[in-house]
């Protein structure tokens, strides 16, 4: 079940200025520019951003399709690049972690995880669980 107090928390979150939301935007919207140069249709651009998800990522990715690389390269380092967002994941979820909820949403979840949310529940969750 969502907590809705906690969900409405983290809307109101996304106002003031340590909001990532408008600069993520702007970033997207560049994105978007560089897929469609690179030939991306709008389906394509968004099955990048659900598969990818991370931007850096498909910025590396969309950067191999205009040079011309090979689909083993590209996976590979859009793997690589991506990568750094596995250390993050790991150091965050003991703090996660509750005996109620079934692991399948743990691993589901991770996918979901980014800088910013690593920087927000870090000041926010408790120390010691």
């Amino acid at each position: 079940m969502i907590n809705f107090k906690i969900f409405f928390q983290g809307l109101k979150s996304l106002k003031g200025s340590k909001s990532p939301a408008i600069p993520l935007a702007a970033c997207f919207i560049a994105l978007g520019a560089l897929l469609k140069d690179a030939g991306f249709n709008l389906q394509q651009s968004a099955a990048s951003s659900l598969f990818t998800y991370a931007l850096p990522g498909q910025l590396v990715m969309a950067e191999s399709l205009l040079v011309g690389a090979s689909i083993i390269n590209i996976f590979i380092a859009v793997w690589l690049v991506n990568f750094r967002l596995y250390p993050m994941t790991v150091s965050l979820f003991p703090l996660l972690e509750h005996k109620k909820q079934p692991k399948w949403k743990y691993f589901l979840s991770c996918h979901f995880f980014s800088r910013y949310v690593l920087v927000d529940c870090k000041g926010r969750l408790p120390k010691n669980r």
